[in-house]
C-alpha cells in the first residue's frame, strides 16, 4: 500500500483595510492582521503575502486609490495564492459590481475566500457560498449608500440654513451654548492678538513683539490691498515679515491667501456642491461685496494668466509675447549656448513647435528697463494721470466689483442650463450680452489700473526713477510694466542674424494712460 505524498499547505493572501473611523468601533488594520494570521495558523495555511490599505475607503465615494488592493487583484489574476483571508467581506470592496467581479474571478481561478469574523471558508464554485458573499456585497453597498445619503442630507440641511461644518474659517470664531455645547452662531474674530517677530518664520528665534492684529482685520487688509493692485507674493512676504501667523500656524503661503481672496463666505455666502447659498446669519459679512468681487475679478483677469505672480522670477516671462505667433515667452537656460534666453513657448503637445523668437535675456530686459526708467524720469505730468486721482482706487474697485457680479451671474446661468432651467438658445443670447459687458468693463479696468500704477511712478528725474525701480521686487516691476505697456513683443529676426537694433528686436505698445 502506497502512502500518498503530503500536500503542500495552501498559500494564503491576507488583505487588511480600515477606513478613517472617528468612533473607534471598527477593527484597525493591526487588529485585523492578528486575527487573520491566527486563522491561517489554525488552518495550516502558509502566508504568501499581506496586503494593507490603511485609512482607505472602499466605497464608490472614495477620493483616494487603494494601491495594495490593486496589487492584490493583479496577484490574484496571476494565481499567486490559493486562499484569500480578510476580517470581513466589507474589507474587500463596497461597490457591488466590483465585489461580484472579484467573486467571479475567485470562482474561475479556484481561489477560496476565508472571512475571519464568520469563522468560515467559502468556495465560490459552490452556489450557496457564492450567494452568501454576493448578498454580503449588496448589503455592504447598501449601507454605504445609506450613510452617504444621511451625510449629504445633513450637509444640505446645514447649507440651506447656512450652518457651517468642518473647521472654523479663518477670520471667524464660533459661539457655543455653554450648557449643551451646541453650535449657536459665528461672528467675526475681532480678538486682539500680538504678532511675534519672526514667530512664523521657522528655525529662527523670537526677536521682538510686533503689532496688534485681529484675524478679521487681516482678512479685510489682504482683500483690500489685493483689490487695489498688490500682488499675492507681496502680501505673503509682508505678512510673514510682520510675524502674523498663517491660518494653520507657521508661515503664509500663496494657496492660503488665495483661498481667502476667493471665498464667498466673507460676504455672507457659502458653497455647497457647486451652489452658492446665502448664509448671512452663520457667516456675518467681513468684507464689502465690491471688495470681494474685485478680488475674484482680478483673479480671473486674462492678463494674469501668463505667469503666476507668486512664483515669478524673470521680468518678462509670461508678460512678453512672440511677435509671430503670440505665444508667451519664457526663459530657457541652455549651458554652453550663451546664457539665459527668452524663447517662444512651444505650442504643440510634443513641444517641438515654437521657438520663433529667441533672444538673450539680459539685453531684452535692459532695453525694456531703459524705456520704463526714461518714462518715469520725465518731468512733465501725463494729463490723464492727474484726472480724478483722488478717487481712482475706489473707481477701480467699483469696476472690478461689477465684473465679479456679472461673472457670478453668468455662472448661475450656466447652472440653470445644466439642470434644464434655461434653454441653449436662451443661454447663448444672454451669455453674449453679458460677455460683451464684461469685455467693456475689463477695458475700463485696464485703463484705471494703468492710472493707479503709473501716477506715483512719474518721479521726474533719472536718479529718482532709477532708485524707485531698484527698490521694487520683480513682481512690482512687472505690475508697473503691465500699466505702462499694453503689449511687449519679441520679434523674430531670421536665422543666424547677429546685427540688429533693440527697436527691431523688441516692439512695445504703450498704454493710452502712459501717452
Amino acid at each position: 500500500m502506497t502512502v500518498p505524498a503530503p500536500q503542500p499547505p495552501l498559500r494564503a493572501a491576507i488583505y487588511d483595510r480600515a477606513s478613517k473611523d472617528r468612533s473607534a468601533r471598527a477593527k484597525s488594520v493591526g487588529e485585523q492582521r492578528v486575527g487573520n494570521q491566527a486563522a491561517c495558523a489554525d488552518n495550516g495555511w502558509a502566508i504568501a503575502e499581506t496586503y494593507t490599505d490603511n485609512h482607505r475607503s472602499a466605497s464608490r465615494f472614495a477620493r483616494t486609490d487603494r494601491p495594495d488592493w490593486d496589487r492584490f487583484l493583479a496577484d490574484l489574476d496571476a494565481r499567486s495564492f490559493d486562499v484569500v483571508v480578510m476580517w470581513e467581506s466589507s474589507r474587500g470592496d463596497r461597490k457591488a459590481s466590483q465585489w461580484i467581479a472579484f467573486l467571479d474571478s475567485c470562482r474561475e481561478l479556484g481561489v477560496l475566500i476565508h472571512v475571519t469574523s464568520h469563522r468560515r471558508t467559502y468556495d465560490m464554485r459552490v452556489a450557496r457560498d457564492w450567494r452568501v458573499l454576493a448578498e454580503d456585497g449588496v448589503d455592504n453597498a447598501y449601507e454605504t449608500e445609506k450613510l452617504s445619503e444621511r451625510i449629504r442630507r445633513g450637509l444640505r440641511g446645514n447649507a440651506v440654513e447656512g450652518r457651517p461644518h468642518g473647521k472654523v474659517l479663518y477670520g471667524y470664531v464660533r459661539q457655543y451654548n455653554p450648557r449643551t455645547g451646541d453650535l449657536v452662531g459665528q461672528e467675526a474674530d475681532e480678538r486682539k492678538r500680538v504678532a511675534l517677530i519672526p514667530a512664523c518664520v521657522t528655525a529662527r528665534p523670537v526677536v521682538g513683539v510686533g503689532e496688534v492684529y485681529t484675524r478679521a482685520g487681516v482678512v479685510r487688509e489682504v482683500a483690500s490691498r489685493f483689490a487695489g493692485g498688490a500682488t499675492q507674493r507681496a502680501l505673503v512676504v509682508d505678512l510673514n515679515r510682520r510675524g502674523i501667523p498663517a491660518p494653520e500656524g507657521g508661515i503664509w503661503r500663496t494657496p492660503q491667501l488665495r483661498s481667502i481672496l476667493l471665498n464667498p463666505a466673507y460676504i455672507g455666502y457659502r458653497r455647497h456642491q457647486g451652489e452658492v447659498v446665502p448664509s448671512p446669519v452663520w457667516f456675518p459679512p467681513i468684507l464689502a461685496p465690491d471688495v470681494h468681487y474685485a478680488c475674484t475679478s482680478r483673479m480671473g483677469d486674462p492678463q494674469r494668466r501668463g505667469a503666476r505672480d507668486s512664483s515669478v522670477k524673470h521680468l518678462l516671462s509670461g508678460l512678453a509675447t512672440c511677435g509671430l505667433c503670440g505665444g508667451w515667452m519664457r526663459v530657457l537656460v541652455e549651458h554652453g549656448r550663451g546664457g539665459a534666453r527668452y524663447v517662444c513657448q512651444p505650442t504643440t503637445p510634443d513641444r517641438t513647435a515654437g521657438r520663433h523668437a529667441v533672444r538673450g535675456q539680459a539685453r531684452v530686459e535692459e532695453y525694456v528697463e531703459g524705456l520704463a526708467i526714461a518714462w518715469m524720469a520725465q518731468p512733465e505730468p501725463v494729463a490723464v494721470l492727474t484726472q480724478d486721482a483722488s478717487g481712482g482706487d475706489g473707481e477701480h474697485q467699483r469696476v472690478l466689483g461689477q465684473i465679479g457680479e456679472l461673472r457670478a451671474r453668468l455662472d448661475g446661468l450656466y447652472d440653470q442650463a445644466a439642470t434644464g432651467g434655461l434653454s441653449a438658445t436662451g443661454l447663448a443670447r444672454v451669455e453674449r450680452r453679458i460677455l460683451a459687458d464684461i469685455a467693456e468693463l475689463e477695458a475700463a479696468s485696464r485703463r484705471l489700473r494703468g492710472r493707479l500704477v503709473l501716477a506715483p511712478a512719474r518721479v521726474g528725474s533719472v536718479e529718482g526713477a532709477r532708485s524707485r525701480w531698484d527698490g521694487w521686487d520683480v513682481a512690482a516691476r512687472r505690475e508697473f510694466l503691465r500699466g505702462l505697456f499694453s503689449a511687449v513683443e519679441i520679434m523674430p529676426l531670421g536665422d543666424g542674424r547677429r546685427g540688429y537694433s533693440d527697436q527691431e528686436s523688441v516692439r512695445v505698445t504703450w498704454h493710452e494712460a502712459a501717452l
